[in-house]
C-alpha cells in the first residue's frame, strides 16, 4: 500500500505542509486543462524539490464545479483499486472553485479517502476538513436516476411503473429533493441539479 496525495496546484509554499506530514509515494498534481506559468513554474519546482517522489497529473477545468468533481471521482476511483492505495487530499492552494470541486469530489468517495487537509497560514497549522458523504438510499437513487433520463414532468413520474414506490412516495420525495437542491423544476420539467447528478456518479 502506497501513500498518495492529491493536490491543488497552484503556489509552490502552501503544497508544502502537506507534501511534509503525509510524505507520500506518489503526488498527483491537479492541474488547469490549461497551466498557465505559474502553475508550470511549481511543478517544476515541486518535482526539484522532492525528487525521491514519483508526480503525476490530474488535469482538469477551472471553474465548473461539477467537472472538477467528476473528473476527480474518476482519478480517486482507480487510484483507490490499485492496491487499495491510501489517499489524501490537499485543497489548500489553487482557485477556491476548483477546491470546492475536488472536496465535492471526495465527499463522494469518502469511504476511499484518509484525509482532506487544509493549511491555515495564519495559524501555520495543518487543519483537517471532516468527510462529510452523498449516501443515499437505493430508492432515492432510482428516482434521481430517473429524472436524469429524459425530460419529465412530476406527474409522469407518479404514474412511472419503472419505480417501486407508490405516487405519495414519489411527490414525498421530490419535495424532499428540492428542499435539499437535487432537483429544479423548469416549465413543468424535472431537472437534477449539479448536487444531485454529483449523487449518481
Amino acid at each position: 500500500m502506497k501513500k498518495i496525495l492529491l493536490t491543488n496546484t497552484y503556489s509552490f509554499t502552501p503544497m508544502v505542509g502537506a507534501i511534509t506530514r503525509i510524505g507520500p509515494d506518489t503526488i498527483y498534481l491537479i492541474m488547469d486543462k490549461q497551466s498557465d506559468d505559474n502553475q508550470k513554474q511549481t511543478k517544476e519546482k515541486l518535482k526539484n524539490t522532492f525528487k525521491h517522489i514519483e508526480f503525476k497529473e490530474i488535469k482538469t477545468t477551472l471553474y465548473e464545479v461539477y467537472e472538477i468533481a467528476k473528473e476527480i471521482i474518476i482519478n480517486i476511483d482507480k487510484i483507490y483499486k490499485e492496491e487499495e492505495n491510501e489517499i489524501y487530499v490537499d485543497i489548500t492552494s489553487g482557485r477556491k472553485p476548483k477546491s470546492i470541486g475536488i472536496m465535492l469530489g471526495c465527499y463522494a468517495r469518502s469511504n476511499k479517502i484518509k484525509e482532506i487537509l487544509y493549511f491555515t497560514p495564519e495559524i501555520n497549522q495543518m487543519v483537517v476538513v471532516p468527510k462529510l458523504s452523498f449516501d443515499i438510499s437505493k430508492k432515492a437513487y432510482d428516482l434521481l436516476e430517473e429524472i436524469s433520463k429524459k425530460e419529465i414532468t412530476l406527474p409522469e413520474l407518479a404514474n412511472s411503473d419503472k419505480l417501486n414506490l407508490g405516487r405519495t412516495a414519489i411527490y414525498n420525495n421530490i419535495r424532499d429533493f428540492k428542499e435539499k437542491g437535487l432537483i429544479e423544476e423548469k416549465n413543468g420539467f424535472l431537472y437534477l441539479t449539479d448536487y444531485g447528478k454529483l449523487l449518481l456518479l
